[in-house]
């Protein structure tokens, strides 16, 4: 069971697995406890303040996911003025910081967490009643798991994601690109050659990397130069 899997990655699954004739069942996102919702912004200023009135005006607990660590602290900070008990979660923060904060929101301490996509895993409060996006999701499938975190008690609960086309545009800054053929090449050669390099520099300074592994002593020690605190790479 998966929570979200597109075709290839289903495919996957089978395939690694070596599943013989299995039987797939593939289900919606949609229930119908759950409202979903898109807000246009026209510009910063509108996105931000309709992120805030949709929170502040929101009963119970909820979830507000941004793109980046800086607009979740900002988020957070902001909600905390207004009044609501709001955490911050996001990679950037210590272990033991987000643990307190999953713990603070799993015991409603909190009501609401500000939080990057990094507030996944483990997230299983059936009474979440909103979930709102500040910004478009990485992803559709982010956003299916992401708002499909409200009502899972099967209450009324709604996923509202407010964006601008703007936010567009850091989906496509963050998106990998794919390297053309040449550069891969031309990559490849260059650490083939750096390695040739290496090798015979070793080679030259009488070097003879153990039998058992590397070698954890300096090249530059074993040449009779204890100043040169170079790690050796030829192994």
């Amino acid at each position: 069971m998966t929570a979200t899997a597109a075709p290839p990655v289903r495919d996957d699954v089978v395939e690694r697995l070596r599943m013989r004739d299995p039987r797939t069942v593939v289900t919606g996102f949609a229930r119908d406890n759950l409202e979903l919702a898109v807000v246009r912004a026209r510009d910063e200023d509108d996105q931000r303040t309709t992120v805030l009135e949709t929170v502040v005006g929101a009963d119970g607990a909820g979830i507000v996911y941004c793109r980046t660590r800086p607009a979740a602290e900002e988020y957070a900070a902001l909600l905390v003025e207004a009044g609501r008990r709001t955490a911050v979660y996001h990679a950037g923060l210590g272990h033991r910081r987000r643990e307190r904060t999953h713990e603070a929101f799993m015991a409603d301490e909190v009501d609401v967490v500000v939080a990057t996509s990094a507030f996944g895993m483990g997230i299983d409060k059936p009474d979440i009643r909103f979930v709102v996006h500040a910004q478009v999701p990485e992803s559709p499938d982010t956003y299916y798991q992401e708002a499909g975190r409200a009502g899972r008690d099967g209450r009324p609960a709604t996923a509202t994601l407010v964006y601008r086309p703007d936010d567009l545009a850091l989906g496509r800054f963050f998106a990998a690109a794919v390297p053309k053929r040449r550069d891969v090449e031309r990559v490849v050669a260059a650490v083939a050659e750096g390695r040739g390099r290496r090798g015979g520099r070793g080679r030259a300074r009488g070097h003879r990397p153990p039998a058992g592994g590397a070698d954890p002593q300096p090249a530059g020690d074993r040449a009779g130069d204890p100043g040169a605190r170079r790690p050796c790479r030829s192994c």
